[in-house]
């Protein structure tokens, strides 16, 4: 079903203002009319506008279909016969814009978990859970026990700590968040090594350097671009040291878990330093 929206229509001509009424109407959307741009202007404090039609001749108020009407009337082509044309023309436009934006399509890329194509479907469960938890009130914030306001994190934080082993836990959308929030409250005003190999961009043109700025982080790099042994990271660890920052590279997401499970051994032992561990890991591959 399209969405019902709130039109303006600017006319200097009554009848133009009757026939936008009579077609938009009936398709369930309510339409604002006004005779000049003045009046036009001083509707807006009031009401929310989705699309305005714009008689192309009102001065600093061209509507965009006419306005290419217009352009092309400059060009030497000519303009449609009658007004229903346009009327037609703008209703298309109308509807084509009323849809959805989210569409479903067919993953036939390869790549089962797709970044771009919605990652991971939910199971039927998770969605009539999503459903039920959207249609009424709950208790997100709220503390039924105690009675008193409590965290959203609740809800999820007993589950990710028992599955990953973790002291503490919370969830963001994206690689990007997740390392600026770790990164901002380990490691802010402090320095954070990282391998020259693993200064990387995330997806959505995120890069480590620029994440690691924002959260108030120093980066400290270390390494090669294409080798960084754990000498120097021992190199690069001293009193300003908050955190080691592990990234993701171009290889398999199991040889990443390899490396760092190896290399970052010596970290855990009690010979070792006690530095907190941030990784960025892809839950899929990636072609070039």
């Amino acid at each position: 079903m399209s969405e019902e929206l709130t039109v303006l229509v600017v006319d200097d001509q009554p009848p133009n203002l009757r026939l936008m009424e009579a077609m938009l109407t009936p398709r369930g959307h309510q339409v604002v009319t006004a005779n000049s741009a003045e009046e036009g202007l001083a509707l807006l404090p009031y009401y929310t506008f989705q699309v305005a039609f714009l008689d192309h001749q009102l001065p600093g108020m061209e509507g965009a279909l006419l306005g290419e009407y217009r352009d092309a009337l400059k060009a030497g082509s000519a303009l449609p016969a009658s007004p229903e044309t346009i009327v037609h023309a703008l209703l298309q436009r109308l509807e084509a814009g009323s849809q959805p934006s989210l569409r479903r399509v067919f993953n036939l890329t390869g790549t089962v978990l797709h970044t771009n194509l919605g990652r991971a479907q939910l199971p039927a469960a998770a969605i009539e859970a999503t459903a039920a938890a959207l249609a009424e009130p709950s208790n997100l914030e709220y503390d039924l026990e105690a009675g008193e306001r409590g965290e959203r994190d609740a809800h999820l934080e007993a589950l990710l700590c028992r599955i990953t082993g973790a002291q503490a836990a919370t969830a963001v959308n994206n690689n990007a968040g997740a390392v600026l929030l770790a990164i901002n409250s380990l490691a802010a005003g402090r320095e954070v090594p990282v391998s020259r190999g693993e200064l990387v961009e995330i997806g959505g043109s995120f890069r480590i350097p620029e994440i690691l700025e924002a959260a108030g982080g120093t980066l400290r790099e270390v390494g090669t671009t294409n080798r960084t042994h754990l000498a120097d990271y021992e190199k690069a660890i001293g009193p300003r040291t908050a955190a080691l920052l592990k990234a993701q590279t171009p290889q398999a997401l199991e040889a990443i878990r390899d490396a760092i499970e190896q290399e970052m051994t010596a970290f855990k032992s009690g010979d070792g330093y006690a530095l907190p561990m941030p990784s960025v890991l892809s839950s899929g591959r990636k072609k070039a």
